[in-house]
């Protein structure tokens, strides 16, 4: 019994955390990522088809449009799918971006000194190392990271000093899916 759901049998809060679901335990353990094509949903697939949605009756319902009149019993239900989903895997942890190093040249107690800013860049900039997942889920709003901040800083006159050199790493080998689970 404690199997199929427990002592408590199906409380709304096991209903709102599917954790527990074999289908996204399974999701978790693979690093599997799934979401709804763009291209087959059905706001689009309904477009093409010349069908928004339903369209209700103003007159109240009676019992023959609800369940059907003995005629239309016989009639079979069409079931049709509009969707497909895509599976995509992602790693867990991605190492492949090192802060972006900025040397600059400050008035610091009445001397110039050295100083090297370490700024997040491309950390805030990529979202997912599938890029065709970044286009299935609309991701393309890069904002403005911690290194923007501090060259528009610099230009602008905000942080008084000279930039001497700009340090940007990142790693090309090993590939990135290195701490996917098989």
């Amino acid at each position: 019994m404690l199997h199929r759901n427990g002592a408590y049998g199906y409380p709304s809060w096991k209903q709102i955390a599917n954790r527990y679901h074999p289908l996204v335990r399974n999701m978790r353990v693979s690093n599997t990522m799934s979401t709804i094509d763009p291209k087959t949903e059905r706001a689009v697939t309904r477009r093409k088809s010349g069908y928004l949605g339903y369209e209700w009756n103003p007159s109240p319902a009676n019992l023959s449009n609800i369940f059907g009149s003995d005629k239309t019993s016989l009639r079979k239900p069409t079931v049709t799918t509009d969707r497909s989903v895509l599976s995509y895997r992602e790693p867990a942890i991605v190492q492949r971006y090192a802060p972006l190093k900025l040397q600059v040249d400050m008035e610091i107690s009445g001397k110039m000194q050295s100083v090297i800013i370490d700024a997040s860049y491309s950390n805030e900039k990529s979202h997912f190392t599938n890029s065709k997942l970044d286009d299935n889920l609309n991701l393309h709003n890069y904002g403005e990271s911690g290194a923007d901040l501090v060259l528009e800083s610099l230009s602008d006159g905000t942080l008084v000093g000279d930039l001497k050199s700009i340090k940007y790493s990142e790693t090309v080998y090993p590939k990135s899916n290195q701490y996917l689970s098989y």
